[in-house]
């Protein structure tokens, strides 16, 4: 953070405390990751960057989560889902869908959980985002298992098995790479994403802002 204020960069240093939010996130450390990450949303509000706001809001979604707080948790993803909408990111909707999905489900509510990872999946398979594809094929196949519906949940288990592992790679920002709750038999590769791949084209980002 020193770094990118001795240089003056603002929103180098607004986006410093969010990574270092998501390493302690990353090493199961939630106090201090929560710290750093409402740093980090504070900053982004300030500097007026929605998807910084997003997020961080993210990662506090994932903090709550993670310590079975799932009401606060949906809060912080339908914040960070409307940012999202905003700025036109689909890769960022469903992510913040996926994350929706995950609370419900934790909160055994199936019904409203598969319904938020059937938009994810909706707005992945658009963009031809392959992590959160993955995410919401996991979380359905999980939702429609809890929810009775065998040869639902087995569909989605095999197309999230026909996802190739050559099409997935590391370097995706925490936010991405958490594991979802509902999608824990996800395979560790493919619950990751390269950062190249969540950069969506002007025109793919208008189309999402048109059909959300």
């Amino acid at each position: 953070m020193a770094l990118f204020r001795d240089a003056g960069c603002r929103p180098g240093g607004a986006f410093a405390p969010g990574y270092l939010g998501e390493l302690e996130l990353r090493q199961g450390r939630y106090g201090q990751a929560a710290v750093h990450l409402r740093r980090s949303l504070g900053l982004g509000r300030e500097i007026g960057s929605r998807l910084g706001q997003a997020r961080a809001l993210a990662g506090l979604g994932v903090c709550e989560l993670r310590q079975g707080r799932h009401v606060q948790a949906a809060g912080h993803f339908r914040q960070s889902l409307g940012l999202h909408r905003e700025a036109g990111n689909c890769s960022g909707q469903a992510a913040a869908l996926n994350g929706l999905g995950e609370a419900f489900l934790a909160a055994s509510q199936a019904g409203q959980a598969s319904a938020r990872h059937a938009a994810a999946l909706a707005l992945a398979l658009q963009v031809g985002d392959k992590h959160e594809e993955a995410r919401a094929r996991g979380g359905l196949a999980s939702a429609y298992q809890a929810i009775g519906d065998s040869e639902q949940a087995r569909r989605h288990w095999q197309a999230l098995a026909a996802i190739p592992i050559s099409a997935l790679a590391t370097g995706a920002p925490a936010a991405a790479r958490r594991v979802p709750v509902a999608a824990r038999r996800v395979p560790v590769a493919a619950r990751r994403v390269p950062v190249a791949a969540r950069r969506v084209p002007v025109a793919a980002r208008r189309a999402c802002v048109a059909k959300t």
